[in-house]
C-alpha cells in the first residue's frame, strides 16, 4: 500500500498538496478458507485441534456450537430490532448487545469453527441458514446509534467479523445465489456504513478508541473473505484502503513504543481481540504488515 502527494507549486513555493494512495495485490487471491488459515496451513492446524493437547479447546467448541444452535432457534427467531427505541439508550442497550449481537456472533464463530477443523456437517448447515436468515434482516445497527448518525457500533462490528468468518469457512457447502446475498449483506449492513461513519465521517477524532480495532478490524475481515469473489464488485475500494490507512492511524496512535498511552491493561486487551484476527489475516492475503 503506497500513498504519495501531488503538489503544486507558484513561483518555487508549494501553494497545494493532494495525498492520493494505489494499493499492488501480491499475486493471487488464496481461495477460502483464508482468514484464520489458507489451505496450506489448514490440515496442520486441523491436526492440532484435533490431537489430544488441545482436546479441552475441541469439546468446549463442540459444546459450545451445540448450546448455541439450541439458544439461536433458527425456526423461531426474527428480525426485531426495529422494536428497539431509538431513545432511551441505556434501557434496551444489553438486551440488544448480550442477547443479540452477542449470541449471534458466538453463534457463527464456534459453529464455523466445529465446521471448518471438525467436519460438523449440522454445524455447516446451521451457519449456512442463520446467515442467510440475517442477510434479510434491514439492519444490524441498534436503532439509537442508527438516529444519532452512528450507522454502526463495535457489538455489531464484532458480530460482522464473524458473519465474514462463517461465510469463509462455510464457503464450499453455499450457492452461488447464497453467498451472493450474504456479500451483500455484508457490504449494506456493515462495510458501508462503518466506512461512512468513522472513516468518511471520521466519528472518532482522537484515532485511538478501541471501537476502531473492532470496527475497522472487523470491515477488514469482511473484506479479505469478500475480496475476488464476485469481480463485478471490482477491487472494493475505496473499503479496503480507508479501512487499511484507518487501522493503521488507530495502531501508530494507541500502541506507542514508549507505552505512554493513558489506557490500561484490559483496554489493549479488548483492542486486541480484534487485532489478533485482523492483523495475520490481512498480512496473509494482501501482504500489508499492519
Amino acid at each position: 500500500l503506497y500513498r504519495g502527494s501531488i503538489i503544486g507549486k507558484k513561483d518555487g513555493e508549494a501553494v497545494a498538496r493532494s495525498f492520493f494512495t494505489f494499493f499492488v495485490t501480491q499475486g493471487r487471491i488464496p481461495p477460502h478458507p483464508r482468514l484464520l488459515f489458507d489451505a496450506s496451513e489448514r490440515e496442520r492446524v486441523r491436526e492440532r485441534f484435533q490431537s489430544e493437547r488441545f482436546r479441552t479447546v475441541r469439546d468446549r467448541f463442540e459444546a459450545e456450537a451445540r448450546d448455541f444452535r439450541k439458544k439461536v432457534g433458527i425456526d423461531t427467531r426474527i428480525y426485531d430490532f426495529d422494536q428497539f427505541p431509538d431513545h432511551d439508550w441505556i434501557a434496551s442497550l444489553w438486551n440488544w448487545f448480550t442477547d443479540r449481537m452477542i449470541l449471534y456472533r458466538e453463534a457463527l464463530f464456534t459453529n464455523a469453527v466445529a465446521y471448518g477443523l471438525l467436519d460438523d456437517r449440522e454445524a455447516g448447515e446451521f451457519c449456512r441458514r442463520f446467515l442467510l436468515l440475517l442477510a434479510g434482516w434491514p439492519l444490524w445497527n441498534h436503532p439509537w446509534m442508527e438516529h444519532r448518525g452512528f450507522r454502526t457500533y463495535f457489538p455489531a462490528a464484532e458480530f460482522a467479523g464473524a458473519y465474514a468468518l462463517a461465510y469463509d469457512m462455510t464457503y464450499d457447502i453455499l450457492s452461488p445465489d447464497e453467498r451472493a446475498k450474504m456479500r451483500g449483506a455484508l457490504m449494506d449492513r456493515f462495510v458501508r456504513p462503518a466506512f461512512h461513519t468513522y472513516v468518511e465521517w471520521d466519528q472518532i477524532t482522537s484515532q485511538s478508541s478501541n471501537w476502531i480495532s473492532h470496527i475497522a478490524g472487523a470491515a477488514l475481515e469482511s473484506l479479505t473473505a469478500l475480496y475476488g469473489d464476485d469481480p463485478s464488485e471490482g477491487d472494493l475500494e475505496p473499503w479496503l484502503t480507508g479501512f487499511l490507512l484507518k487501522e493503521h492511524r488507530f495502531i501508530s496512535t494507541a500502541f506507542v513504543p514508549d507505552g505512554a498511552y493513558g489506557e490500561g491493561y484490559r483496554y489493549y486487551s479488548f483492542a486486541m481481540q480484534s487485532l489478533a484476527r485482523t492483523v495475520p489475516a490481512v498480512e496473509r492475503v494482501f501482504s500489508v504488515d499492519l
